[in-house]
């Protein structure tokens, strides 16, 4: 999954396969993603590059409320999408961002 701030995408793509769902609030990058590149198997070029460092914070894990709130978005996010076994991609997605904590 490509980090939302290093993401570039072409105008057509919007008009093909729609905007961000801004009712998601914090999950609506998250959405985007999954709609362009899961569901409508958008081929992505991958640059070895490093363009942008993300820090912890934010506006989906600055409290107990904001993550309780990113992961319904989230889980929403992938419902949406028609992803199989959606409680089991978040568990993964959380476990996955627990090395931050030791960076």
């Amino acid at each position: 999954m490509p980090a939302h701030p290093t993401l570039y995408l072409k105008r057509n793509l919007f008009q093909k396969y729609g905007h961000y769902a801004l009712n998601l609030g914090t999950a609506a990058d998250y959405d985007l993603i999954l709609r362009f590149f899961y569901t409508h198997k958008v081929k992505a070029q991958y640059l070895p590059l490093l363009m942008v460092k993300m820090r912890m914070g934010g506006v989906s894990n600055k409290s107990y409320k904001s993550l309780y709130h990113a992961f319904i978005n989230d889980y929403k996010a992938l419902i949406n999408n028609q992803l199989p076994n959606p409680l089991l991609i978040l568990l993964l997605k959380k476990l996955s961002k627990i090395k931050q904590f030791f960076n």
